[in-house]
């Protein structure tokens, strides 16, 4: 009955959640808890580990939660379950593409769903951010400002501005990893 349950939640996960993984995390949190699988401090947990590892972060959250909540068996129910909606959508759509693509109504729905799906995974941020930092800790931040390193700062922004710019993400992972290590050196050697 516990395989039955966690595909149709992730069933209903896959399908209601429009803008991919981040849109999804505050459906699978409050899944999650409804059921009692979960706390919200550990659907934070998932979602960081989602992000470390390769692949989509809804499939590996999916996979994760499934596991946590019923084993490896589950982890494989809750990963079809997630993704049997995007299958089924695709080859529908694949289906009548042509039929509707120019279509107002299609074209309306589809500005519509933009701006919702930019708030829920704006709200997915925020809800993340709010589990990661407790009140104490960001003044602890802010009252510990000497001890940021700034270099690292500097190299986030410097790739934001690149990526901006469409620079590749492959070239700046690689560029940003020589950056560090010859920083860490010079900082070693010099300072």
């Amino acid at each position: 009955m516990l395989y039955l349950q966690l595909l149709w939640v992730f069933f209903k996960i896959g399908a209601l959640s429009f803008g991919g993984g981040l849109a999804m995390v505050p459906i699978i949190q409050r899944e999650m808890q409804a059921t009692g699988w979960m706390t919200a401090a550990e659907v934070a947990d998932i979602v960081a580990l989602s992000e470390m590892t390769p692949g989509p972060l809804a499939i590996n959250a999916a996979t994760f939660a499934g596991i946590r909540s019923a084993g490896i068996f589950g982890g494989v129910i809750a990963t079809l379950g997630v993704s049997l909606p995007s299958l089924i959508l695709s080859l529908l759509a694949a289906k009548f593409f042509f039929a509707v693509r120019d279509s107002r109504l299609v074209s309306a729905g589809m500005t519509g769903i933009r701006p919702a799906v930019a708030g829920m995974v704006g709200a997915s941020a925020i809800h993340i951010v709010s589990l990661t930092f407790t009140g104490h800790e960001i003044s602890k931040l802010l009252n510990n400002m000497p001890q940021i390193d700034w270099f690292s700062v500097i190299l986030a922004v410097t790739c934001f501005i690149l990526l901006l710019r469409k620079v590749s993400p492959v070239l700046l992972i690689v560029l940003s990893a020589g950056t560090g290590l010859l920083w860490r050196i010079i900082s070693q050697t010099f300072f």
